[in-house]
């Protein structure tokens, strides 16, 4: 079954568009025209503006014109709706005008997008008009622009990322800014982020500012008579205000009088330093920015998730985290705060990559809402976290003259570094990626392909929408039984539970020469079959690595009648599901035609809960459990 647009998509007011506006779907390998959830047409090229249109996009990058010189959005509304920030990326011509009578409408609003390059076409003349086009929840990797004179053109951001300085228009509350350089009062708004970013303090910075709340983490500052940017010393937020303050005096600046706020006096006391709390505009429950929220009944950037943190780490004996001693593949550098491809792995090459988590004990049985997994891979180049093949490109999986299927789509790549063409259907197709003629249907009764030029190589495309899914096993029990003592079983997973006590931080197991505390997991290598103990503690088996019911013997009559620990394709930002017989009291989830748990990243999911056979699934159960394990599926050459 192929993978089909999701259930609901939202505005930035939350109003779900396909009930109340026109709505038209697109693809980065969509065709025809009929621009609907069944068949999306291509996202290459012009979009005929129709009043109150709502533009639905898959992920991958969309090349497009919205309206023409003739047919301009005008006092209607367009909606432009993507999959999500670093998934549906966006380089758009927008045509705004053409009122008879001045005042100020509604333009164009985007959400969920990453904006590689947008520019307003305004028609119309100076005077005539003035559109308001907002972003909500995008990534702006560049500042909108404007060509053409015409109407007036204000742009307002909400809830965004920006990798560059916001060069004009409506910056509001609540985003995040990475690695820009500016002044501290320069951008507007309140309850921002700043990240990895260089700024410039002066005592207007100070004076006019002070009020407003702002996240300070990793930056660098270059205050007063300082001529470079310089980080804070220091690694606590009392630590880093403390050197804030003494490096303005130090740099002949007045520090404001101390802020009283909820009963808190502090220095700057809106203000708050940090380091390593804060990561692509994402908090976590329980950092340093998170408790300062907490205490003040605000919340910082343009994420409100506030989810519990499963860090990486370079050491094995961290609880609940992503290690270099988890099963992981080849090709990943894994340190603490960090996990990226290594120098040797060339990203323009097919290269699949995982790294599993520990066990991931939730303290109960849990309901997950979201699952955040903020990164700065180059996505760009096609290298994504993603469970979910978008091209079948592996090798072995070259598609051969003779073997094209009706209704499948194809993307045609060249085998070297130069420009191969095929034709088919009498229309003939480059590789080159700016030509956006590289992906073609295949028809009824043709089934081969001519070689037009180069050596061109032909792949199916397996997920037309470019959804970026990880994996997840969940269940709500493990095999009962504490174990003190004797051998373990090779490759399967242990998990350290304290006798009494699990936030017991002294006691702990040795097992191959690590320590392990409570709520800590590991699997067990061949030739080491044994483990110590020190205190109260002991050890519960949980489940094999690569679990299969079908072979399983150990513990087969454990897992007969529970969910089991196998993975499943899930959508981070949508970490739903469907159960055994469609009720929600099921043990385990359901299944599909391949046998596999139906989750969000599975194809037949939002075709389920979207009623594509005629029937409604429940679309409303969340992924739950007590025990968890999440593997990061790293990618490379995904179409772009």
């Amino acid at each position: 079954m192929r993978y089909t647009f999701k259930d609901r998509y939202t505005d930035y007011q939350g109003v779900d568009v396909e009930r109340i506006f026109p709505t038209k779907f697109y693809a980065y390998a969509g065709t025809g025209t009929a621009a609907t959830r069944q068949n999306p047409s291509l996202s290459t090229g012009t979009i005929a503006y129709t009043t109150d249109l709502s533009i639905i996009l898959g992920g991958g990058f969309h090349k497009l014109s919205v309206g023409t010189t003739g047919t301009s959005i005008n006092s209607n509304r367009c909606r432009i709706i993507g999959n999500g920030m670093k998934k549906s990326i966006i380089d758009a011509i927008l045509y705004e005008g053409h009122q008879t009578s001045g005042g100020t409408f509604e333009g164009v609003w985007l959400k969920d997008v990453t904006v590689k390059n947008v520019i307003t076409y305004r028609l119309g003349y100076n005077g005539q008009g003035t559109y308001n086009n907002r972003y909500y929840q995008c990534e702006m990797l560049s500042m909108p622009g404007t060509t053409n004179p015409g109407v007036g053109i204000i742009n307002n951001y909400d809830r965004c990322i920006f990798r560059v300085n916001p060069s004009s228009g409506n910056i509001n509350g609540n985003n995040s800014f990475v690695g820009i350089s500016t002044t501290i009062g320069s951008i507007a708004g309140n309850l921002h982020t700043w990240e990895k970013c260089n700024l410039v303090v002066n005592q207007a910075s100070l004076d006019s500012y002070k009020n407003n709340y702002y996240a300070f983490d990793n930056c660098n500052f270059r205050i007063g008579s300082e001529t470079d940017y310089i980080p804070l010393t220091g690694t606590t937020a009392e630590e880093l205000r403390n050197a804030f303050v003494a490096r303005c005096t130090a740099a002949g600046l007045s520090v404001p009088a101390d802020i009283t706020d909820y009963g808190i006096t502090l220095t700057l006391g809106r203000w708050l330093f940090t380091k390593n709390q804060v990561f692509e505009g994402i908090t976590w429950a329980g950092s340093e920015v998170n408790q300062f929220e907490i205490l003040r009944f605000i919340s910082f950037g343009y994420s409100t998730s506030r989810g519990t943190r499963i860090p990486i780490t370079a050491s094995n004996n961290v609880p609940a985290s992503f290690a270099p001693g988890n099963p992981h593949s080849d090709g990943l550098d894994i340190a603490d705060d960090s996990l990226s491809i290594d120098k040797t792995v060339d990203i323009t090459q097919r290269k699949n990559m995982y790294l599993d988590s520990k066990i991931v004990w939730l303290g109960g049985k849990k309901k997950l809402t979201k699952i955040d997994i903020p990164n700065d891979l180059p996505y760009q180049y096609g290298v994504l976290i993603d469970s979910i093949p978008d091209l079948l490109c592996d090798s072995g999986q070259e598609v051969l003259s003779g073997s094209i299927e009706p209704g499948e789509m194809y993307m045609l790549r060249s085998s070297d570094e130069n420009t191969a063409s095929v034709t088919y259907g009498g229309s003939t197709y480059s590789s080159v990626l700016s030509s956006r003629n590289n992906i073609f249907k295949g028809v009824a009764g043709v089934t081969t392909f001519t070689v037009a030029s180069g050596n061109p190589v032909v792949y199916k495309i397996n997920d037309i929408l470019s959804y970026q899914s990880v994996q997840m096993r969940i269940v709500n029990k493990i095999p009962d039984g504490n174990i003190v003592s004797g051998n373990l079983q090779v490759d399967y997973w242990y998990l350290a539970e304290h006798d009494n006590d699990q936030k017991n931080t002294t006691d702990y197991v040795t097992y191959s020469g690590v320590n392990y505390k409570a709520g800590d997991s590991f699997t067990v290598k061949p030739g080491v079959l044994t483990f110590t103990r020190s205190g109260n503690i002991h050890l519960r088996r949980c489940w094999k690595q690569d679990f299969d019911f079908n072979t399983e013997t150990t513990d087969k009559t454990f897992w007969q009648n529970e969910q089991k620990p196998e993975w499943c394709d899930v959508l981070p930002e949508d970490p739903r599901c469907l159960m055994k017989d469609n009720h929600i009291l099921s043990f385990e989830m359901a299944r599909g035609k391949d046998g596999k748990y139906i989750s969000s990243g599975h194809p037949e999911y939002y075709n389920n809960i979207s009623g594509a056979s005629g029937v409604l699934s429940p679309d409303d159960i969340y992924i739950s459990g007590a025990y968890m394990q999440i593997r990061l599926p790293i990618t490379t050459v995904n179409p772009m």
